[in-house]
């Protein structure tokens, strides 16, 4: 996969993220470094993560419907580890399964059996199953592209007004790519709205539509800062030709950055000191239905101190914050990133967090709300019915179509990675005392996420179980046509 910048391609050779890392490992490999490596205002390509603890163990009886079968894999790299982790465990407790991993999806069975019309599309995993004599059994592809209408920011916050649940959602103001063209009319009014706005909402984040990894966000403090960053993106995206063009083929138009107001998070105490945390909650797809996974991970970001910062001598870092402060130019705004220690974020469960588990409900219902609404929408627009329409977006389809799979045991699967904030009702506790009420505000929505990998990055014992029991429970759960939904730690919505 190739990252290009929406606004201004970087040489590949000098931009990289910092290397993170888990409990003394070694860093990432040059390949996800390259492939992490260029940011700005949009991102084009890749579309870039617990609370209950039943279900840990997944099903007893995962793929197998035959004593002997055969296992075929076509694994995303970002998912490729934990994936041949579960089914290497598998294919250790039962005897009888062979396993083969294709790096090409043309080699899979459904393919060279002609069972599939389209050409390859990007997926996080493929998995299919073959008797004994090599004939197919079943299938399944996480193919779907029907949450990609979900990965810009903008369209997200259209998306949950359109679906009367704004309330989900920060306070938020979309603002055009172009609005501070030297062309633009009614800039000065329009700088006037965002100082009320910031005024209004005390901290604000401005956001790119397609930003991933932190990357694109900064916080900002006037319309002045604003103005400086949005200007400079466009430049930016100006100076390479066909770059506006292929945005407004790939989407309909330019996606509009996004002005948020900042949510204080609830605090959790890890290893000595209160850190911000964030919440990840799984959901997936699969022919017009929406599952919500019922466990429920929190991640503590870290950001060090700036003394500490400048002593960082990787120079693919340095070139990377390079960009960033040449976009906010000589305003008052900052990076997202900026003096933050990606390697050392932590993954838990939800149900380690002492400060957020009684949270669960909270987040479990704002997470209900959107879906359930979203999912209405999916099928009005399926069924043809009036209304307001989802975003048109180049290669997303809502439902599987007929003819794209000929094997009524061949399915297709969607994956997106909710992320939540949750913070106290009265916004202004930091004790951190769980019997208070809590809130829960959805911030962004990951199509195909991508997995923490267990050598890079750090995470506690149980969310390593965690993680690889997901695999299992999504690859089951796909196989079996989406039945039992319970059985796989998943709620319908």
């Amino acid at each position: 996969m190739l990252y290009a910048v929406r606004f201004g391609l970087y040489p590949l050779d000098t931009l990289h993220l910092p290397t993170p890392k888990t409990f003394g490992a070694s860093s990432l490999n040059n390949s996800f470094q390259f492939v992490c490596s260029t940011i700005a205002l949009f991102w084009i390509g890749w579309p870039d993560s617990m609370g209950s603890m039943e279900n840990l163990q997944g099903s007893k009886h995962l793929f197998g419907t035959s004593s002997t079968m055969q296992l075929h894999t076509n694994l995303q790299h970002c998912w490729r580890a934990l994936c041949e982790e579960t089914l290497a465990d598998y294919a250790a407790e039962k005897d009888g399964v062979s396993i083969f991993h294709h790096q090409r999806s043309s080699q899979l069975p459904s393919y060279c059996h002609e069972l599939i019309k389209v050409k390859p599309q990007y997926a996080l995993f493929r998995i299919e199953e073959t008797d004994a004599s090599g004939s197919f059994v079943r299938g399944i592809h996480a193919t779907n592209t029907a949450f990609e209408v979900l990965d810009r920011k903008d369209e997200l916050y259209k998306i949950l007004a359109k679906s009367k649940c704004g309330h989900c959602m920060p306070p938020c103001k979309l603002i055009q790519w172009d609005s501070f063209d030297t062309k633009s009319i009614g800039v000065d009014e329009l700088c006037a709205e965002i100082d009320e706005f910031i005024v209004s909402q005390g901290k604000v984040l401005l956001k790119a539509a397609l930003g991933a990894g932190g990357f694109g966000i900064y916080f900002v403090h006037s319309a002045a800062d604003v103005r400086e960053i949005i200007h400079n993106q466009q430049m930016q995206a100006l100076s390479k030709v066909g770059f506006i063009e292929q945005l407004q083929r790939d989407y309909g138009k330019v996606p509009a950055w996004t002005l948020q107001h900042l949510v204080d998070p609830v605090r959790v105490n890890f290893e000595g000191s209160l850190r911000k945390s964030q919440v990840r909650i799984y959901a997936c797809l699969m022919y017009g239905r929406i599952y919500l996974y019922n466990t429920y991970e929190v991640r503590l970001p870290i950001w060090v101190d700036h003394e500490e910062s400048d002593n960082i001598t990787d120079t693919a870092k340095k070139a990377t914050d390079v960009f960033e402060q040449r976009m906010i130019g000589s305003s008052a705004a900052r990076p997202y990133n900026q003096d933050r220690s990606k390697p050392d974020t932590m993954r838990l469960c939800l149900s380690e967090c002492p400060e957020l588990v009684a949270s669960y409900a909270c987040l479990q219902s704002t997470c209900h709300g959107f879906l359930c609404s979203l999912q209405t929408l999916y099928q009005n627009a399926a069924d043809g019915l009036p209304g307001d329409q989802l975003p048109a977006q180049k290669g997303v389809t809502l439902q599987d179509t007929a003819n794209a799979l000929k094997n009524a045991n061949l399915h297709r699967m969607a994956i997106v990675g909710l992320d939540l904030l949750v913070s106290h009702s009265d916004h202004n506790s930091y004790d951190n005392n769980i019997d208070k009420s809590y809130v829960a505000f959805l911030l962004e929505a990951n199509c195909n996420p991508a997995l923490p990998q267990p050598s890079k990055h750090r995470m506690t014992p149980l969310y390593y179980k965690h993680v690889k029991t997901l695999c299992k429970n999504l690859m089951e759960f796909g196989l079996g046509g989406g039945k039992e939904p319970e059985k796989y730690n998943f709620s319908s919505i």
